[in-house]
């Protein structure tokens, strides 16, 4: 805690005279990047988080189980040929290489998936607060998709 606080104070006091509300992004950021570092460290202790751990391995299996099904599904059909996606190349070059194992192309599609909602949910955090920012902007888009999405009730 101690630590935590004077590494804060130290960054806050780096920041040159700007405005109430970037120190309070910045000490919120901060904050955000030593708790979540913090309980990265303790989920890695063998005694801490057991229930969580296992509800995560019993998902994590349902999930390789669905995608297994998913590939082979997609392999036996040769669905890949009409379909382009990520997963079709994958699949494709998988008939041009060393042949990997189905459990290899199940980590790979596991990768893109978790890569993919990683990066777009960042982004996305970073539009929201762009626009949080700049109001004019915000007028501009939300009259833009007012304009494109007028006589859509659904997306």
């Amino acid at each position: 805690e101690q630590w935590y606080q004077r590494r804060v104070r130290g960054s806050q006091e780096k920041i040159e005279k700007e405005s109430t509300n970037q120190l309070e992004m910045a000490e919120i950021m901060m904050r955000t990047i030593f708790l979540n570092l913090e309980d990265m460290l303790l989920f890695n202790l063998p005694w801490m988080y057991k229930q969580e751990k296992d509800q995560f391995r019993r998902a994590v299996t349902a999930a390789r189980v669905l995608i297994r099904q998913h590939l082979e599904d997609r392999m036996a059909t040769g669905e890949s040929e009409s379909i382009d996606d990520i997963l079709s190349y994958i699949i494709k070059a998988n008939t041009f290489s060393d042949q990997l194992t189905i459990e290899n192309i199940v980590d790979d599609y596991l990768v893109f998936l978790a890569a993919g909602m990683e990066t777009t949910s960042i982004t996305l955090a970073c539009v929201v607060f762009l626009l949080q920012q700049y109001r004019e902007v915000y007028t501009r888009v939300q009259e833009e998709i007012d304009t494109v999405f007028a006589n859509k009730d659904e997306l």
